[in-house]
């Protein structure tokens, strides 16, 4: 590692924002990523992953600029300057944006300017990634084939059982806290379909034919699983 009274006297690196040409610092980002990799022995030494850029430019005795004026604090956000002491970045740390409202602060550049922003995309958007709310053509064809069906749901090597896929993208009969709802979206050249709980995905499972998706459990024990539609 560095030298340790040498981080020790530096200011540390801040967190979010750095300027790295790769092409000129590619040896020093490798070593960045390596203290990173073995974060269980690096953070003894030094706080955050921020840290590991500091070290890995320092062991390589590799210069850097940073600008003289250290971060400021303004209620819930982090002020961040340039090198002529002027307000360059504004990281929301303790308030961020979210559709369930903001504390507003008008000592903060371009308040006004964001909430109208988070408010015009709420008007757009649910906040749920994979929830589609305004399905393609062909998206809305497949939606349309397979509501009201019924199809086996199988966790190779666990279970399986009955969902019933309801017209309002809820699962009827064999739901479950980790099977609610049903989604469908187009990924590239791929139909997707993800079963999901209230607040997040189960899983994102893609189709091998006509009746059969399969994919693989995003938490937990991760299982593979199989979806089969049954005959109407």
């Amino acid at each position: 590692m560095a030298e340790p009274e040498v981080a020790e006297h530096e200011r540390a690196f801040e967190s979010g924002q750095y300027l790295i040409d790769k092409r000129r610092c590619d040896r020093e980002l490798r070593l960045s990523l390596f203290y990173a990799e073995h974060s269980d022995f690096t953070f003894q030494h030094v706080y955050g992953d921020k840290e590991c850029f500091h070290l890995g430019w320092r062991r390589l005795d590799s210069e850097y600029a940073m600008p003289s004026a250290g971060p400021g604090w303004n209620v819930h956000t982090i002020v961040q300057y340039d090198f002529r002491g002027q307000i360059l970045f504004q990281h929301r740390c303790q308030d961020k944006w979210r559709f369930g409202g903001n504390r507003f602060n008008d000592s903060l550049a371009n308040e006004s300017f964001c909430f109208d922003l988070v408010q015009s995309l709420a008007s757009k958007w649910s906040g749920v990634l994979w929830r589609n709310e305004q399905p393609t053509p062909n998206e809305q064809a497949l939606i349309e084939s397979i509501q009201g069906k019924q199809a086996v749901y199988r966790r190779v090597g666990y279970d399986e059982r009955v969902l019933q896929f309801d017209g309002d993208r809820m699962i009827g009969e064999g739901a479950a806290e980790c099977e609610r709802c049903w989604h469908i979206n187009q990924v590239d050249s791929d139909m997707v379909l993800t079963l999901s709980r209230v607040d997040r995905p189960t899983c994102h499972l893609r189709q091998r034919d006509p009746q059969t998706w399969t994919g693989q459990w995003l938490e937990y024990e991760r299982m593979s699983i199989e979806l089969v539609f049954l005959d109407a």
